[in-house]
């Protein structure tokens, strides 16, 4: 978000230069190849729209496994609680093993 208002700032800036120098009689500042406005919202926007949803889909997949890991971590601390009630209650129930004539 903060590159597209950068660039909408850098264009912005080209008009208002402009602007100055015709109105000082200057020549217009034309800048190198692939530098033009229109350059850059031909060939850039895009790659900088592209990077921008490959990033928020990378934190959207990152998200989605932190709520599965987050689900399950919850569900097993919750066993575990519901465990920790019985071990004091075991070791006097003395239950005989049994055994099998083989």
């Amino acid at each position: 978000m903060q590159q597209k208002a950068r660039l909408l700032e850098v264009t912005k800036l080209l008009g208002q230069l402009r602007t100055s120098q015709r109105s000082n009689n200057r020549p217009i500042f034309i800048p190198e190849e692939g530098m033009s406005d229109q350059a850059l919202w031909d060939v850039d926007w895009p790659a900088l729209e592209a990077a921008e949803g490959a990033y928020e889909k990378a934190l959207i997949d990152k998200y989605a496994r932190f709520s599965v890991i987050d689900f399950a971590l919850t569900k097993v601390q919750n066993k575990l609680r519901y465990v920790s009630i019985f071990p004091p209650i075991l070791p006097s129930l003395r239950i005989p093993l049994l055994r099998v004539n083989s």
